[in-house]
């Protein structure tokens, strides 16, 4: 049984784990549940991260678990049939890398390593079931609460958490200053805080998978818009690259269906020849997409992260770092503060992530739109775009520091 704490983190996932390390490294106290009685195994993504993202998880003791982390040097973003395009090179902007790309099982093994090397408690499977508020009369003294600093006796209250745990019957568990949702788009804590979420339907699948080149990318990483839907190819090392491509549902349906030399020919044909002949390197995966969105972040004592909050569509690869850069925030909005549930630490966090949530959302779903829908002239806007783009190197630098991470 878990004992009283601090903060409680629903969801030892990527962004959970990643919360948990940067508060221990604040010396804020946390514990973590997790649903899933075993942790991930076989996640065969590619991860897009961006240097702010990086460095964050350099700062963590992360990074260096990451011996399959791929530096991106450059970046070209083309339209299929169109003129225009851009070739973006970190060395034009002072930085060794634009990003990396990272395998996604390498870094859910490298967050477990530093959790367990920090000795922070994690417990699963135990799936919140339900989330009263506690009484200030009702609460633990500090001394019941280890895994934190002494709590300040004025500390106002605590949120009382319920455990499902494997075959066992529905328990108290624990009691938290503070409880943090990261358990994905099924959120069991946005569920027991009756928290809607508004849902936009892309009609889109995303398929994922690795294929060989023929030729080694050498660091660069591609964004081709086609007609049919927007596509990327990552360095993995080598002549391995990873592969997505977004694509209407049934069509997507169709690949999934058959043989996945179906669908890398297709790719080939669409993405080009730049790389000489692509051959399929692993299974084929699928992921339907859609804009999702909490009507709020937060609640009495407790606030939503990561897809448990908003989930974007991945054509610029931004949800994910949004979701660290958000992690890193809460740990410095926390920092020393006598009570980290208290209603103006979190209304100051929620107001202080405002601007770089409205900005990732504006992105995802401007570019979705903008290259999916078919209007007159509409063509010819976006390739003058990529070719402005590439000549105007103030327009490049701003999009670099923010698609870097560097600024919020």
């Amino acid at each position: 049984m878990a004992a009283d704490c601090d903060v409680l983190i629903s969801g030892a996932g990527p962004v959970g784990a990643t919360l948990a390390l940067a508060l221990h490294a604040q010396g804020r106290g946390c514990q973590l549940v997790d649903a899933a009685p075993q942790p991930v195994q076989g996640d065969d993504r590619s991860l897009g991260l961006t240097t702010g993202s990086q460095r964050l998880l350099e700062g963590l003791g992360v990074w260096r678990h990451l011996r399959g982390a791929q530096p991106i040097r450059s970046l070209h973003i083309s339209e299929r049939g169109r003129f225009g395009r851009s070739h973006i090179h970190a060395r034009d902007h002072g930085l060794d890398a634009l990003g990396a790309v990272v395998p996604a099982q390498q870094l859910h093994d490298a967050l477990a390593a530093e959790l367990a090397a920090r000795q922070i408690p994690l417990q699963r499977p135990a799936a919140i079931a339900r989330m009263p508020l506690a009484t200030p009369e009702a609460a633990p003294t500090p001394a019941s609460a280890p895994c934190s600093a002494p709590a300040p006796a004025q500390a106002p209250g605590w949120r009382a958490v319920w455990l499902q745990q494997a075959a066992e019957d529905e328990a108290p568990a624990l009691r938290a200053r503070l409880v943090v949702g990261a358990d994905g788009a099924q959120s069991a804590v946005r569920t027991a805080l009756g928290i809607p979420r508004a849902v936009e339907d892309y009609g889109q699948v995303a398929l994922v998978t690795q294929l060989d080149a023929a030729r080694d990318p050498q660091g660069c990483a591609y964004e081709r818009f086609d007609p049919g839907g927007p596509m990327a190819v990552l360095p993995r090392g080598g002549r391995r690259v990873g592969a997505i491509w977004m694509l209407p549902r049934r069509r997507a349906e169709a690949f999934a269906a058959g043989p996945i030399e179906d669908f890398v020919a297709a790719f080939q044909q669409a993405f080009g020849w730049r790389l000489g002949r692509l051959r399929a390197a692993a299974p084929l995966l699928r992921w339907p997409l859609s804009r999702v969105r909490a009507r709020r972040l937060t609640g009495p004592r407790a606030l939503l992260m990561g897809n448990a909050a908003s989930a974007f569509h991945p054509i610029a690869a931004q949800g994910f770092n949004l979701a660290l850069r958000d992690a890193a925030a809460l740990a410095r909005a926390l920092g020393d503060a006598p009570d980290p549930g208290a209603d103006a630490v979190l209304a100051a966090y929620e107001a202080s992530r405002q601007a770089d949530h409205q900005h990732v959302e504006r992105l995802t779903d401007g570019l979705v739109k903008l290259y999916t829908q078919d209007l007159p002239g509409l063509s010819q806007l976006r390739s003058l775009g990529l070719y402005g783009l590439e000549v105007a190197a103030p327009l490049q630098r701003r999009l670099v520091a923010r698609s870097a991470g560097l600024v919020d």
